[in-house]
């Protein structure tokens, strides 16, 4: 739900998003890919993923795409709190879909 300052065109404080570059760098080093490799890999340069990963520089939606499936993660995992992790990608990249309940038909 938006806040009062959304709603009106108010701005979201730096803040109020979570800093998500620690959890991208403890991902990248975990895989043991480099920064350099990560960033060839999506087509932006070493020193935009450097600055994602030290909080100096937001990503967009697109990029930060790019990154959780380059390393296999989802986005939910990089905003999901310490140690509670959502777990791993879909295999094609799309998001899980949730089971669906078919109800019996009566004859």
């Amino acid at each position: 739900m938006l806040s009062h300052g959304e709603r009106d065109g108010g701005r979201v404080s730096p803040s109020a998003v979570p800093p998500i570059g620690e959890r991208i760098r403890h991902e990248r080093l975990r895989r043991g890919v480099s920064a350099r490799a990560l960033a060839r890999e999506i087509g932006v340069s070493a020193s935009l993923i450097s600055q994602i990963e030290t909080d100096k520089s937001q990503p967009s939606v697109s990029t930060l795409y790019a990154i959780t499936t380059a390393l296999g993660i989802s986005i939910e995992d990089i905003f999901a709190p310490d140690g509670e992790a959502a777990g791993p990608a879909p295999a094609d990249g799309a998001a899980a879909a949730p089971p669906v309940s078919v109800p019996e038909t009566i004859s």
